[in-house]
């Protein structure tokens, strides 16, 4: 049998949000200022609530067909647990209403629910097509593995060496790829290939009575991969109660039980002007959190550090009080420094991994906010990263997002920051103002009819691109559009407070994940930075904005 890719744009594009095509044909009519802060407060109270008492700013990844289909096939070849299985057909039946699946969805739930004999490998082909990023390779390798465990296909393809190669990446990359590695050559008629130390290692990985790395994909693959060799029934059965346990109250799996996401959440709060208490519990929650090395993981069941939530929970802490936390942000930074790569960026876990735009416009923000003298060096280095990587639009690599607006937000944060540091050298600051005015070029001319942005200039506007956007435009100091923004956020408001929103965020890439709190954090940082604006205004006073009055505590 053979497959066509139904979405030539990408493997992991969703049917469009109802909400936003029925409400996209037309302009909006400007939201009253007053209007927008209510519904900036509801927002605000929205978010608020996901706090717990410690503190925490935690959130559930939703329910995805990804980890349920795996679910599914491997309690099914198990001849185990009846009444979960039915649980998850339910969930899978389910998500077929939700308008929200993806081109990998259809295949497995054609596979697991409506039994469609494998495909072949030209699907592989046909998922990879539009895909163009330096982990290619390693995704090649996990998308055959996921299909391959699901019986989606029969035939797979054995990579390159290179591509199984993953002693340097992150430790749940390390599994996932010797799971995949005992997948492919299984599915080739070659399973003395591999070695018992391989096998021991997924054996071990699944033996710890706890989900590996707090990470149910990796579990899942470790698991579908030793269920195929003889002599693991017993590592099997003791992998599968951690995993049941991760049952969602839908019925389905998720990539994680949850996702630590006081760094997102807690900087956009402080941001909006919560109380002080509800800063303070957030700051104590961050700083007991924070690990030997100075970093901040982002999951409790991981001991992966990573740049991101660490940048994003110092620079949270420099928002509720520098002074306070001190101690705690020379540690952070010291260990950002650690990381950065002899090109000026900074990779998302390890050093040495390639540089992103996204960690290294957050760990240059917190660098030019917390000491720009003492870490100027670092600070020129990292802008001339930024700068080299934008395109020729205005565009940067959108690394984790669907959006492209997420990456020039965060490359315009860092910037500005620098700039206004004043730590660059002269013609270096010269060519990052450039770089600010040419995404903000991108911005203004990308902005939808109805005031919001979407993924791309060819997609619908939605929430989350739109608050990056919103975001972006006000550190720069740039006031068009802001008004029409807010008010295309207002509009799609609950009674609630939330925003409804696509899905934007992706884990691994290629695989789209939602979580809410993050959702909810980035289209309030949006609002909040467009409200400042528009009220600045309104009456008259300079463009001090959200950033100016947020960002600038020092």
């Amino acid at each position: 049998m053979t497959w066509q890719n139904p979405d030539t744009r990408a493997p992991t594009a969703y049917a469009k949000n109802e909400r936003d095509v029925t409400m996209q044909a037309s302009p909006l009519p400007l939201k009253p200022i007053a209007e927008i802060r209510r519904s900036h407060r509801r927002l605000t109270d929205h978010l608020a609530t996901m706090v717990t008492a410690e503190g925490e700013v935690f959130s559930h990844c939703e329910s995805r067909v990804l980890e349920s289909a795996l679910m599914l096939r491997l309690l099914e070849a198990e001849r185990t647990e009846p009444a979960v299985q039915a649980r998850i057909r339910g969930f899978l039946a389910g998500s077929r209403a939700t308008a929200r699946l993806s081109a990998v969805d259809q295949l497995l739930l054609a596979a697991v629910l409506d039994r469609r004999p494998p495909l072949g490998p030209e699907v592989v082909d046909g998922l990879m097509n539009g895909f163009h990023h330096f982990t290619a390779a390693r995704k090649r390798v996990l998308l055959q593995s996921i299909l391959y465990a699901a019986e989606a296909i029969d035939t797979v393809v054995l990579p390159q060496d290179s591509a199984l190669e993953a002693r340097q990446f992150q430790s749940w990359k390390q599994v996932e790829m010797t799971a995949g590695k005992c997948l492919i050559l299984h599915g080739l008629g070659h399973p003395e290939r591999v070695t018992e130390e391989e096998l021991t290692t997924l054996a071990t990985a699944v033996g710890t009575g706890r989900l590996w790395e707090g990470n149910l994909l990796v579990h899942l693959m470790a698991l579908h991969a030793l269920r195929r060799y003889p002599g693991y029934r017993q590592h099997i059965r003791n992998g599968l109660p951690p995993l049941l346990a991760a049952q969602r109250p839908d019925g389905g799996f998720s990539l994680t039980p949850g996702i630590e996401c006081t760094g997102f959440g807690g900087m956009s709060l402080v941001e909006a002007g919560v109380e002080s208490e509800l800063q303070a519990r957030m700051g104590r929650w961050l700083v007991s959190t924070q690990t030997p090395s100075g970093g901040w993981t982002y999951n409790p069941l991981t001991e992966q550090t990573d740049v991101e939530t660490t940048a994003l929970s110092l620079e949270t802490l420099l928002r509720i009080d520098r002074h306070r936390y001190a101690h705690h942000l020379t540690r952070g930074c010291a260990y950002l420094e650690s990381l950065q790569n002899p090109d000026g960026g900074y990779p998302i876990y390890n050093y040495g991994n390639p540089s992103a735009v996204a960690q290294t416009g957050e760990a240059l923000s917190v660098l030019a906010q917390h000491d720009p003298g003492r870490y100027a060096a670092r600070i020129t280095r990292g802008a001339r990263f930024l700068m080299d990587s934008q395109q020729r639009d205005g565009t940067f690599d959108v690394d984790w997002h669907l959006s492209e607006a997420a990456s020039m937000m965060r490359a315009v944060h860092a910037l500005e920051d620098a700039l206004e540091a004043r730590v660059l050298p002269d013609r270096t600051a010269h060519a990052a103002r450039n770089v600010i005015q040419r995404t903000v070029k991108r911005l203004i001319d990308t902005r939808h009819q109805d005031g919001g942005w979407g993924y791309t200039p060819t997609d619908m506007s939605n929430p989350v691109s739109t608050g990056f956007a919103l975001t972006a435009l006000a550190m720069a100091g740039i006031r068009t559009g802001l008004h029409e923004g807010a008010s295309y956020l207002c509009a799609r408001q609950d009674p609630d407070g939330n925003i409804p929103a696509c899905l934007d965020g992706s884990s691994p890439r290629m695989f789209p994940i939602e979580v809410k709190s993050v959702t909810a954090a980035l289209i309030l940082r949006g609002l909040t930075h467009a409200l400042h604006s528009i009220q600045d205004t309104a009456t008259g006073t300079p463009s001090t904005t959200a950033t100016a009055s947020a960002r600038r505590h020092r």
